[in-house]
């Protein structure tokens, strides 16, 4: 992720991160910065996922002024409920 922008756990950067309390192995990351959404982010996270020994899912959380957006993304596939200019942000139809 430091190759897309700065964490910072306050959300003064673009990201910050946390483990998911959820029942499979998670990893939540809420995007405080525009600058992380490019159409590049989705497909190198997909592509690291797919390196390691287990299965994991990423959460990305994105705020915008009109709507919380969440983009699950795993080795296979991207799923989530995002507004269309997340969408474009990211490059996905």
């Amino acid at each position: 992720m430091d190759r897309f922008g700065e964490s910072n756990a306050f959300g003064d950067a673009d990201y910050c991160m946390s483990d998911s309390a959820t029942l499979s192995r998670g990893i939540d990351v809420e995007i405080t910065s525009n600058n992380l959404l490019t159409p590049e982010l989705i497909p190198a996270v997909m592509s690291f996922l797919k390196e390691l020994p287990d299965s994991y899912e990423i959460e990305f959380d994105v705020e915008t002024e009109d709507s919380i957006n969440e983009i699950f993304v795993s080795a296979e596939r991207v799923k989530g409920c995002c507004s269309e200019d997340v969408l474009e942000l990211l490059g996905i139809e």
